[in-house]
């Protein structure tokens, strides 16, 4: 298999990490960029230093500018390289922000686009772009299932919010009978405490009687002790 073929399988990759429109370079994958041609560009390509640029990550190599000059065999000025080369930071760099921004599972996106780099060096393209198009179908999928996560936890806010109002007004109106049978039994310990200064002043008053009672009775006998002896004596 030629280099060539190799470094648009990498380039398909690049795409497919970037989720852009990779369907021209798919397309570019004519019979002519196939061994059989046996032609060269005399020119560096945006394309072909993209490739190269996969392949050093692919390898979990750092890419630098003298390493994508070595893998592209020493060709292309090194003006031409470094500025490409920034370009693919940026997009790469753009790349992983937006999964980080849609929560993507960027392990299952590495792993489908493993497979996608798999088939293309092995020169299947329509396979390649089944893959893709499976790729695009787990994506969206992960996106969907994350969107729904998200509507369910905020519907179980909702109903949260909806009981913590609920359980709200319940505590309130337990407050304000709370607040209503304060009022009360302060009012019944006033009278209470009324009750029992009256029934002490009843108490004391029979008290009274009962003494003048008592004294009334001596004085009875008393009086008739007095008679009695008054009577013996006449």
């Amino acid at each position: 298999m030629s280099d060539s073929i190799k470094n648009k399988a990498d380039d398909a990759q690049t795409r497919n990490q970037g989720f852009g429109d990779d369907n021209k370079l798919l397309l570019s994958l004519s019979s002519s960029d196939y061994h059989h041609a046996g032609r060269r560009r005399p020119n560096l390509t945006k394309e072909e230093i993209a490739l190269a640029y996969n392949r050093l990550r692919a390898r979990k190599e750092v890419p630098t500018v003298l390493k994508l000059r070595a893998e592209l065999g020493n060709r292309g000025s090194y003006t031409t390289i470094s500025k490409i080369y920034w370009q693919l930071e940026d997009e790469r760099q753009e790349r992983e922000f937006a999964l980080k921004e849609n929560n993507i599972n960027r392990d299952e996106v590495a792993a489908l686009t493993q497979v996608i780099v798999e088939k293309a060096y092995s020169g299947n393209i329509d396979m390649v772009k089944q893959e893709r198009i499976k790729s695009a179908a787990a994506i969206e999928n992960i996106e969907q299932t994350k969107q729904r996560e998200v509507e369910d936890l905020c519907g179980k806010c909702d109903d949260l919010e909806a009981k913590n109002k609920e359980l709200t007004e319940d505590k309130d109106k337990l407050n304000a009978e709370l607040k209503k049978l304060q009022i009360q039994y302060a009012a019944q310990h006033e009278e209470l405490l009324k009750a029992q200064a009256k029934n002490e002043a009843y108490e004391k008053m029979l008290a009274d009687a009962q003494e003048r009672s008592d004294v009334a009775k001596e004085l009875a006998a008393v009086k008739k002790l007095l008679q009695q002896e008054k009577g013996v004596i006449e």
